[in-house]
């Protein structure tokens, strides 16, 4: 029996569920090419390093770190700047036009005169005039906000803020005549109601909704090491972002929570493409698709065929439909649902 695992979220079709999530890497147009050269139809969609309007160096190293089975990450969101990323999607996209690509696009803390809404918009627009297929709008990072050395507070806490983003990111778009592209916020289990956001989110506008992204966090050291001592934390911004497997069971009631609330389309990221396992599970929580960052995030750009994991991967998902008779991956979410749900 012939299986099916592509994915459709607002009328832009995947050719596999996986998304290749935002990390430091994804900054040119040969980085996208290397990455569809790799994958094939293997790799549903690449999303870019989360761009502000002008260049950030972000902070210094060491940037990641390994934390039990996952990672503790502090890059400070850097990146050349929407000029250039728009530059490099629009050179991409002249010689390639079917993979899809996702901008992802972050206010800058240091950004005189800040205002949310004028920043996502004029990012937006700059990156749909490129020739993305959507844009992720990244809501949820631990580094959006000055104050955040003393507390987390990021705009995807506050459903209201996130409701009145994507309204008007939509408008913007519409009055320029980018309507087809797709706008999703990325959005945290953190200190809020996700499913809440979620439901704003989608009243709003939104095509669909990314959960989780990584949760605070921090770490220390607890050997002497060449560049370190005992105590000295284990990024050198002190505190980061922790993604990683151990997410994945919140991650999991995250989603089949909000799915029980309305038919908005999930993408699960949060330890939800470890293994096979983890990736049957995440779309029998309800997702329609998976984001992938955490096992990347080590590699060098001349190690990159690394992602030939992605293929042997998809091929795994393969192989459990057909052994189950089943046709798709809403399939695996329908086992889930005929069963109930507690």
């Amino acid at each position: 029996m012939a299986v099916d695992i592509s994915s459709t979220i607002g009328g832009v079709k995947l050719r596999s569920p996986l998304i290749l999530g935002s990390f430091d890497s994804i900054i040119s147009a040969d980085v996208l090419i290397r990455c569809f050269d790799i994958c094939g139809d293997s790799l549903g969609a690449v999303v870019t390093k989360s761009t502000t309007i002008n260049p950030r160096q972000g902070y210094p190293d060491p940037k990641v770190s390994r934390f039990g089975d996952g990672l503790l990450v502090a890059s400070g969101n850097c990146n050349p700047g929407i000029d250039v990323m728009a530059s490099e999607v629009r050179q991409f996209k002249a010689q390639f036009s079917d993979p899809v690509v996702f901008g992802s696009i972050v206010s800058d803390p240091d950004h005189p005169q800040r205002d949310l809404a004028e920043e996502y918009c004029f990012l937006a627009l700059e990156y749909a005039t490129a020739g993305v297929d959507g844009l992720e709008l990244n809501l949820s990072c631990p580094h959006l906000d000055p104050r955040e050395k003393e507390q987390t507070i990021v705009p995807a806490q506050d459903k209201t803020l996130v409701g009145q983003l994507i309204s008007e990111v939509k408008s913007s778009l519409s009055r320029a005549g980018y309507d087809s592209c797709l706008v999703i916020p990325k959005l945290t289990g953190w200190n809020c109601n996700p499913t809440e956001v979620a439901l704003s989110a989608g009243q709003a506008g939104a095509d669909a909704v990314t959960l989780s992204n990584l949760f605070p966090g921090t770490g220390y050291h607890t050997r002497t090491g060449v560049d370190h001592e005992i105590g000295d934390y284990l990024v050198a911004h002190g505190k980061g972002g922790y993604s990683g497997k151990a997410m994945h069971s919140a991650v999991l009631m995250m989603i089949e929570t909000l799915r029980k609330h309305f038919e908005i389309p999930v993408i699960g990221t949060g330890g939800c493409s470890s293994d096979l396992d983890s990736l049957v599970q995440t779309f029998m929580a309800g997702a329609v698709a998976v984001e992938s960052v955490t096992p990347f995030y080590f590699r060098a750009l001349n190690e990159m065929e690394t992602l030939l994991g992605i293929n042997e991967l998809m091929e795994q998902l393969k192989g459990f439909l057909e052994h189950h008779g089943l046709e798709n991956l809403d399939s695996l979410y329908q086992i889930r649902k005929n069963r109930g749900f507690s």
